[in-house]
């Protein structure tokens, strides 16, 4: 599921990596190993990516995202329904960190991002790799 994210962020022209609790994934792509030394929160991962710089975030369990998905982020924007899924620069590195030491959801983190609509097909959520063979869009 995540390198069908990376290999379509590949495709829209972005230098992609994984953020992962370890570096399993490293034979696939670059890895970035988020900091474990808090409890298990999605923004862990967010803090990692912008503490290397930022950039497009994708979550892996959004496997039907196209490349074109990407190019439809703009600076500072997140995506309704997908808040993992956004393009942000390093200056919302102490925003996550607050939400992350207070314990406050992803969605609160971007409720002021700039809303970006994505057609629902492709944010289709997969929990497991067998839920890849179902209704593929």
């Amino acid at each position: 599921m995540a390198l069908r994210v990376f290999r379509a962020m590949e495709q829209a022209g972005l230098e992609p990596c994984f953020v992962a609790r370890d570096r399993r994934l490293e034979h696939l792509g670059p890895v970035l190993v988020e900091d474990l030394s808090g409890e298990a929160h999605p923004l862990n991962g967010v803090v990692a990516a912008l503490e290397a710089g930022g950039g497009v975030l994708a979550p892996c369990d959004v496997p039907w995202l196209p490349p074109q998905a990407f190019s439809r982020l703009t600076e500072g924007s997140a995506v309704v329904g997908c808040p993992l899924l956004a393009r942000l620069d390093a200056s919302w590195l102490p925003r996550a960190q607050e939400h992350l030491e207070t314990g406050a959801s992803v969605r609160s983190f971007v409720s002021v991002a700039t809303p970006i609509e994505l057609p629902l097909p492709w944010l289709r959520n997969v929990n497991r790799p067998t839920d890849l063979d179902r209704d593929t869009p």
